[in-house]
């Protein structure tokens, strides 16, 4: 199953939908946004990683056995069967208006049907741009018992920097 999501601002990331804390304020700053990411990846909510600095219409596939460029495991969570592709952009309206709820309409076939439960999700970067062919990340979700250690912050980015992790 291959996912297109589009992307301006060089992140995607998979959340659950209905443990998602998303509204931060509707003059959030930078510095409230990374925070808030940091609190809902902490409670196994959001799990964000970085495509490129330039972002990209990317093509992800549910698919474990992508070999890539780098890959990075953490834990997820799905308190009620569903969990959503999303983009930075989605992740700033949630932020900043209090009834933006996820996934919005137009994103609802990036929704996920999966059993209740914790995962170790593995993204796989297939490639450094969407100019190569699809997919472009492979994402896979093994059940967990929670023992993995949520990230510190995106995959790939370092906030306090604003730096993208180039591919080696």
């Amino acid at each position: 199953m291959e996912f297109t999501v589009d992307d301006d601002s060089g992140f995607l990331g998979i959340v659950d939908p209905d443990a998602y804390e998303g509204f931060v304020a509707e003059d959030w700053t930078y510095e409230s946004l990374f925070a808030r990411f940091a609190a809902q990846t902490a409670r196994r909510a959001l799990l964000l990683w970085a495509t490129s600095a330039d972002g990209g219409s990317w093509t992800v596939a549910l698919d474990g056995t992508l070999a890539g460029a780098r890959s990075a495991t953490g834990p997820i969570t799905s308190r009620q069967g569903r969990l959503c592709l999303v983009n930075y952009e989605t992740l700033t309206m949630a932020a900043q208006f209090a009834d933006v709820t996820l996934p919005e309409p137009h994103l609802a076939d990036l929704e996920l049907d999966v059993t209740p439960g914790t995962y170790a999700c593995t993204v796989t970067q297939v490639h450094g741009d969407d100019s190569h062919p699809a997919p472009h990340f492979g994402l896979h979700l093994a059940p967990s018992d929670g023992a993995l250690t949520p990230w510190a912050g995106p995959a790939w980015f370092d906030p306090a920097s604003s730096a993208f992790t180039p591919l080696s």
